[in-house]
Formats: C-alpha cells, sequence, structure tokens
C-alpha cells in the first residue's frame, strides 16, 4: 500500500518501529469515511500552527499520536494516511 520510503519516513518522525505491513494493515482497517475524519483531524492539527508540515511538526506531533490512540493504530498509520491525503491522493 506505503512505500517502504513512506513507511520509513513515518517511523522517523514518530519514533515508532512500526513495520510497513502493520501499516499498511492499520490503514486497510480503516474504513473510507473513519480515513476522511482521521485526516482532517490531522489536517486541522496541522493548520492550527500556522506553518508548512515540516516546520509544524515538533508541535502538533502529540496531536498526531492522540488521533491515532482514538483510531487503535500507530502514529507512523496516520503520518502516512496525512501524507496521502495531503498529497492529493484518493482515500480509497
Amino acid at each position: 500500500m506505503f512505500s517502504a520510503v513512506q513507511c520509513y519516513a513515518a517511523r522517523l518522525l514518530t519514533g515508532t518501529d512500526t513495520p510497513d505491513e502493520i501499516i499498511s494493515q492499520e490503514y486497510a482497517a480503516l474504513l473510507g469515511p473513519n480515513r476522511n475524519v482521521a485526516a482532517m483531524l490531522l489536517d486541522d492539527a496541522v493548520r492550527k500552527q500556522g506553518l508548512p508540515f515540516q516546520q509544524a511538526w515538533d508541535f502538533c506531533k502529540d496531536d498526531f499520536q492522540a488521533i491515532a490512540e482514538q483510531y487503535s493504530v500507530s502514529p507512523a498509520t496516520m503520518v502516512c494516511l496525512y501524507m496521502e491525503w495531503a498529497g492529493g491522493g484518493s482515500l480509497r
């Protein structure tokens, strides 16, 4: 589902060790409406900082963790979901 590079970047950002396969499985388990709601919550966390993602990350990573906990997935999965959503990809 996600590339090895995307998963690696998500693990670096979140400090988790979630394997690529688990990230993809967790993403697949999030049904379409949940993906969109989660993506919008993540986007709100980034936008409230008023900075580009790379600058906002230090301020919103706790929000990503909280949203991941809400959906019972790894924060790395949330980062991958957000990368896809923010990049204009379809959240199948």
